[in-house]
């Protein structure tokens, strides 16, 4: 998870400032253990695994991968489609440059970018 919550700061810094991403996400809402299947589901699709986040609540969870064309993401969308997945459902949604800020803060995790230097998070500090 390291190198995806690295990949995703980069991301957020070098995407435009009024471009749009686009989240494509696997989404089980019965299971909330199951983001790390989900994202091997990316994963084994074709999807580089530095271009994936998860998530999981107390209800469900869900993979994303967040592409920063709307074509690609369609096409990575219909895709995924094809797998017909069951109990698991296919989201595209747009990410403005808010949403894309606030989502990469919520998914920023410590990091070891050396053996002995550690990223934290300032709000993640005890």
């Amino acid at each position: 998870m390291t190198r995806r919550a690295l990949h995703d700061i980069l991301l957020l810094v070098l995407t435009p400032k009024h471009s749009t991403v686009y989240e494509l996400s696997l989404v089980d809402k019965t299971n909330p253990q199951a983001a790390p299947l989900l994202s091997k589901l990316l994963e084994n699709s074709g999807v580089n695994p530095l271009l994936i986040g998860e998530h999981s609540d107390g209800f469900g969870s869900r993979a994303s991968v967040y592409i920063p064309s709307l074509k690609e993401a369609r096409k990575e969308k219909n895709r995924l489609a094809n797998l017909r997945l069951k109990r698991v459902s296919l989201c595209l949604k747009p990410l403005h440059k808010k949403d894309w800020i606030k989502k990469g803060k919520e998914n920023f995790k410590p990091f070891f970018l050396t053996r002995y230097i550690e990223a934290i998070p300032a709000a993640k500090k005890n």
